[in-house]
């Protein structure tokens, strides 16, 4: 249960719409692609009013505390059909401010971010036994994955987009400097690959906060091995996200 001062998020739907699991009209969507609602509240995990690299054509983005249809939990909703109850509205920034720091409230991967993420852990549509020995699916998702489990291509979206909130909020904590959107997305994924604690206890995070930004670049480097030995998967996985965080 969360704090008193800390309410829980909640939609709340002021008038009859659509949930939709694309931006765009309902009549563009198949059956299956939308979700009639009427006047109700609906608790969520996370809402995001504006995705780099993504138009959301006057929606919100909003992924709900479980599945809505289809095992799915990331949907869009008109944003005038909708409140978003538990925090204030952020605030919408132009697309020449893009490469401003990275408001710490509103902190999402962008696009470049999420791509290389998907590249580099791919998708498995069937559950199996990652080196770490704990059953995974879909684009590297963990959480409440049991073998014998299998899912679609877009499950596996969904579950990554659920998943990355919980890493995104650890790089928005524990980074105390302000951060480019592509700087923030190289260290989500580094995140999402090598685990919370370990980033939290990195040399990496401890040169980022003291504002060497060119050392903890090159730190992300060193995070190439597995079992004790490099990997060129994680080579190349390291050299892409410092290229993405030195990148303007």
């Amino acid at each position: 249960m969360p704090p008193p001062d800390k309410p829980p998020l909640v939609l709340r739907i002021t008038k009859p719409t659509l949930l939709k699991r694309r931006p765009v009209p309902g009549e563009a969507l198949a059956a299956n692609e939308k979700v009639a609602k009427p006047p109700c509240r609906i608790f969520l995990h996370s809402y995001a009013y504006q995705v780099p690299g993504e138009n959301l054509q006057g929606h919100v983005k909003v992924c709900f505390e479980g599945p809505v249809l289809n095992n799915a939990s990331v949907w869009y909703i008109y944003k005038e059909h909708c409140l978003i109850e538990g925090v204030e509205p952020p605030q919408i920034s132009s697309p020449a401010s893009s490469n401003s720091s990275v408001p710490r409230s509103s902190s999402r991967i962008n696009q470049a971010g999420l791509d290389m993420i998907k590249r580099f852990e791919g998708f498995r549509p069937q559950a199996y036994i990652c080196p770490a020995g704990v059953p995974t699916i879909g684009y590297g998702s963990t959480l409440g994955v049991r073998m014998g489990d299998r899912i679609t291509q877009q499950g596996g979206e969904d579950l990554l987009q659920r998943d990355l909130v919980r890493f995104e909020k650890a790089v928005k904590d524990a980074v105390k400097v302000p951060l480019t959107p592509n700087q923030f997305s190289a260290l989500v994924s580094f995140a999402f690959n090598v685990g919370i604690s370990a980033f939290q206890r990195s040399t990496l995070l401890k040169l980022l906060n003291q504002g060497n930004y060119q050392s903890a670049a090159d730190q992300l480097l060193l995070w190439n091995k597995g079992g004790g030995r490099v990997l060129q998967g994680l080579v190349n996985r390291r050299q892409a996200e410092r290229a993405l965080f030195l990148k303007n």
